[in-house]
């Protein structure tokens, strides 16, 4: 019984160890996302890899009654925020500065010419 009694003063570090598992900052964002509630016959797919300085990847796209193709993603990361780029095969590109949610969301907020950002973001999930 006394050898168990050392192990309660160290319970909330444990604990507080394993809350930082779902800081946004630390989440890995490698893997596939895309696009949350996108027009009927749009998508954004993006396949991301992340090492918590540098997002790298490719992708998919659709616009509704329009073009669809391949793209890549080139991107920085600092904790939860990220600046990505997206570079489509039709000559667009988009600039985004997007915040880790969850570890299962992000939302993008798309750059205008002259940096200005959108008010209302584009929202990632998970792939399922």
């Amino acid at each position: 019984m006394r050898r168990r009694a050392w192990l309660a003063p160290l319970l909330p570090a444990v604990l507080a160890a394993c809350a930082g598992v779902t800081d946004p900052g630390l989440v890995s964002l490698t893997g596939c996302w895309n696009e949350i509630g996108s027009v009927p016959g749009s998508a954004l797919v993006l396949q991301l890899t992340d090492d918590q300085r540098t997002i790298n990847g490719t992708g998919h796209f659709a616009i509704e009654a329009g073009a669809s193709g391949n793209l890549t993603v080139t991107g920085t990361r600092t904790g939860s925020q990220l600046d990505l780029d997206l570079f489509y095969d039709i000559g667009t590109h988009r600039s985004f500065l997007a915040i880790v949610r969850s570890k299962d969301s992000f939302d993008a907020y798309e750059r205008d010419q002259q940096q200005n950002l959108a008010t209302t973001p584009i929202s990632f999930q998970r792939c399922k």
